[in-house]
């Protein structure tokens, strides 16, 4: 059986949605139990694409903590 591995990269707008909002990085962390440079990671985006993305759990407590749906935090790099 062939195993296909498809990898994608991730742009995060993190960053830029938590500066509009007015809301510090450290209390991201406090609210979801990430550490500050956790959530610093997700906010940068290193050669175009996100330096770390968060799991699952941390994606749906930034939903509801900056009432913004996750396309709209992180979006698909299409590459040519």
């Amino acid at each position: 059986m062939e195993v296909l591995i498809v990898s994608k990269k991730v742009k995060s707008n993190l960053g830029e949605i938590i500066e509009s909002k007015g809301i510090m990085k450290s209390w991201i962390a406090k609210q979801t139990g990430a550490t500050k440079s956790q959530v610093t990671r997700w906010c940068n985006n290193k050669d175009g694409a996100a330096e770390s993305t968060p799991s699952v759990y941390y994606i749906l407590q930034l939903e509801k903590l900056l009432d913004t749906p996750v396309r709209k935090m992180f979006e698909i790099i299409e590459e040519e």
